[in-house]
């Protein structure tokens, strides 16, 4: 490892909580989103993915633009074992696949739920609504409307 490396490597595994090779190694230092984030430049510089510095540590292959995604589904793991280099979609699907999408009611932004987006599209097959009247009455706009009704959002219901 080049000297430059071993400070950084030692910051970052005095952070870790190390188990056993298939035990997840949680990140104990500042998260983001349950994420470990790590200073590897002096005060003021910008932050790193602890577990993404993990990977690249200990399996010396360069990542550049890929993302290092989890087996494990856990964020704040950094167990090299638990860690792959995948692409953005790949890593998206693996999340999907996995049922940690956070879709419906679990997004975020999410305004409605799943009960509302029911009952929304059974007064819409119902007749007598126009969609400036459903957006109206739900707090979402006309575009969203049509979009629930057309189920390219919400197509999980």
């Amino acid at each position: 490892m080049p000297p430059a490396i071993k400070p950084i490597a030692a910051k970052l595994w005095s952070r870790v909580k190390k188990g056993g090779t298939n035990e997840c190694w949680p990140w104990t230092g500042r998260t983001t989103r349950g994420y470990g984030r790590i200073q590897t430049g002096g005060r003021g510089t910008p932050t790193t993915a602890a577990h993404r510095l993990a990977f690249t540590l200990s399996c010396y292959q360069a990542i550049e633009g890929l993302e290092v995604c989890h087996s494990c589904d856990n964020p704040s793991c950094c167990n090299p074992a638990h860690l792959f280099p995948g692409t953005r979609l790949e890593n998206q699907r693996d999340m999907a696949s996995k049922g940690r999408a956070a879709r419906g009611s679990r997004h975020p932004n999410a305004k409605l739920s799943e009960g509302v987006i029911i009952d929304l599209r059974r007064k819409w097959e119902s007749g007598g609504f126009s969609m400036r009247e459903l957006a109206k009455a739900f707090g979402v706009s006309t575009q969203m409307i049509w979009m629930i009704l057309t189920k390219q959002s919400w197509k999980h219901l």
